[in-house]
């Protein structure tokens, strides 16, 4: 294998990410070859085991990396709310369910093969730490307010996880049905945002 610098090394691993993510989006992680994604980086194929262990390991960067945007933006919703808790935790169940269902490779992977393949590229400890990830976006929100009489007393973990549980809303859309799920969607956001709010 060629030797290559620090600053080589992330222009390959950036070329791979950027390949991913297109040929994922584009055909799934079982009609990806490696060979697709090395001649997209440039890149011998053997060479592509000295970034990633397999295109799952590859799939589970690309997704990290999405989820990173999607925190920066939930993040940034929740600043500009700061001052208004009712629609901050409403906006950031908008934000975080639509998420779910509006990011294209996140409805790419939901297939089971992906999904599995995915699991197992994934450590039970990665899965924990984007939980807790997540979480931890919540938590000073929910204790500033309730020093500031903002919100209902309790455990801000408690109160965080529910808010963040009601994002996951998306995934039981199809239960509901096309007509009846955006009015629970709607419906049960405006009751969690409410009753957390003073």
């Amino acid at each position: 294998m060629p030797r290559f610098t620090p600053a080589e090394k992330e222009r390959i691993r950036e070329r791979l990410l950027g390949s991913g993510y297109d040929r994922f989006l584009a055909h799934g992680l079982e009609d990806t070859s490696i060979a697709d994604l090395t001649a997209d980086a440039g890149i011998a194929t053997g060479t592509f085991y000295s970034f990633f262990d397999s295109k799952a390991d590859l799939l589970a960067a690309v997704l990290r990396r999405e989820a990173a945007r999607i925190h920066d933006d939930l993040e940034a919703t929740l600043d500009a709310h700061e001052d208004d808790p009712e629609t901050a935790v409403r906006r950031f169940l908008e934000r975080a369910s639509a998420a779910i269902v509006e990011n294209p490779l996140f409805r790419r992977t939901v297939t089971r093969s992906d999904r599995e393949r995915l699991q197992a590229a994934l450590s039970a400890e990665e899965f924990e730490d984007t939980k807790d990830r997540k979480l931890s976006l919540l938590v000073p929100y929910i204790e500033a307010w309730q020093e500031r009489d903002l919100v209902v007393d309790g455990d801000p973990e408690t109160i965080g996880a529910a808010v963040l549980y009601a994002a996951y809303l998306p995934l039981h859309r199809a239960e509901f049905g096309a007509e009846q799920y955006p009015r629970i969607r709607d419906l049960l956001f405006e009751w969690i945002a409410t009753s957390v709010t003073t």
